[in-house]
């Protein structure tokens, strides 16, 4: 998880509740505080020579993806970023929420055709196989 120096989560980073010991300052955080505002600029990926935070972009989409299947009575949530690269005019992220739905979101953006593409994906298993086992 990313944090500025003065304690506060950064947005768009995943959040680790196991971390909620840290002492933050009383600065208002990075709504409010200058520094942890140019702290959590600096931290999120930005394009050389673009305007557009893509991360931003893809959390937008998996959150529009989400929200209509979600009931009435369902709990507010939160999209974080698991992966992201980009080369050239694309981009690919991975992404999941704090829903305890087990959903990956895979994001791809085409440059060329200027469109995204939405995969989704259900955790079905997790097993740990010990390097000896190979």
């Amino acid at each position: 998880m990313a944090r500025t120096t003065h304690g506060h989560h950064i947005p768009g980073t995943q959040e680790d509740r196991r971390d909620s010991l840290v002492d933050m300052r009383a600065c208002g955080g990075v709504d409010i505080c200058a520094r942890c505002q140019h702290e959590a600029r600096e931290h999120i990926i930005y394009m050389v020579g673009e305007d557009v935070d893509y991360q931003q972009r893809a959390i937008d989409i998996v959150r529009r993806y989400v929200k209509p299947k979600q009931f009435p009575e369902s709990p507010p949530f939160s999209v974080y970023v698991i992966w992201f690269t980009k080369t050239l005019q694309n981009w690919k992220a991975i992404m999941g929420t704090t829903l305890d739905d087990c959903m990956i979101y895979e994001l791809t953006h085409d440059g060329f055709k200027n469109q995204t593409y939405l995969d989704a994906y259900h955790k079905v298993d997790n097993q740990v196989i010990p390097d000896s086992d190979l």
